[in-house]
């Protein structure tokens, strides 16, 4: 049922088996990628610690580690649950975001285009693989990974509003307007449309000082609490879904 993308169904089944079996370890791993993906951390943790060596508890282990900064131990157990030579996308993925919050960003965009390659069509995954482009300052690629996402689902917010940003990195605000408004529409809560609407706010329509003010964004806190780019960056995929 998780596989088929039915998650309610899936988590309803969870709970029950979990308490059935409740010493087998990789169903316990199973369970706690299924609460990652349903918005449970807390018994995402209680099953992965349950859930042993087993790769799959270690890469939801090391994911909610990502999520608290706590990097040190996230890409070990990242990089446990890699040494198994098991497929492994999540932790490709995490492995890649560490990379990212640490400010390798070249080594980030490749671990994380490893990652979305394997998912395939994980519109998450490729939106991180842009950013991490993005951040190395590849303008090309991350438009490429940026349309890949709009090419899998065209009503995705956060591939219009990850596109606007590009559109102001070149300074053709009236270009990155239009898809901040499509993105915003699409979910009013889109961190990029909402990012895109900001720095085209502040440039006033002047394309010089929305391209400086773009550069000058990406590692300054741009959210209420003091998060930076790279920050909401991983939160957003390290979160549900």
């Amino acid at each position: 049922a998780h596989e088929l993308g039915q998650f309610e169904d899936a988590a309803d089944k969870m709970e029950t088996y979990l308490a059935t079996h409740q010493d087998y370890e990789p169903l316990h791993a199973a369970a706690s990628v299924l609460a990652m993906d349903v918005d449970r951390p807390d018994l995402a943790r209680e099953a992965a610690l349950k859930g042993g060596s087993h790769p799959d508890a270690l890469t939801t282990l090391a994911t909610l580690n990502l999520a608290e900064h706590k990097l040190d131990d996230a890409q070990a157990q990242f990089d446990t649950a890699l040494a198994t030579g098991r497929r492994n996308p999540r932790a490709e993925l995490g492995r890649g975001l560490v990379e990212l919050a640490r400010g390798n960003h070249d080594e980030a965009a490749r671990a994380i285009d490893v990652g979305a390659e394997m998912f395939d069509t994980h519109l998450g995954s490729w939106i991180a693989a842009g950013w991490a482009h993005l951040l190395a300052g590849q303008i090309g690629a991350a438009r490429d990974r940026f349309n890949r996402a709009m090419r899998i689902d065209d009503t995705f917010a956060e591939a219009h509003g990850s596109l606007s940003v590009l559109d102001i990195a070149k300074g053709e605000l009236e270009a990155a307007k239009r898809k901040a408004e499509i993105a915003t529409r699409l979910d009013p809560s889109c961190f990029s449309g909402a990012f895109a609407m900001s720095l085209i706010s502040q440039a006033d329509g002047n394309a010089e000082r929305a391209t400086r003010i773009f550069k000058r964004a990406l590692d300054t806190p741009v959210l209420h609490n003091g998060m930076t780019l790279k920050d909401a960056i991983i939160q957003a995929t390290t979160s549900s879904k």
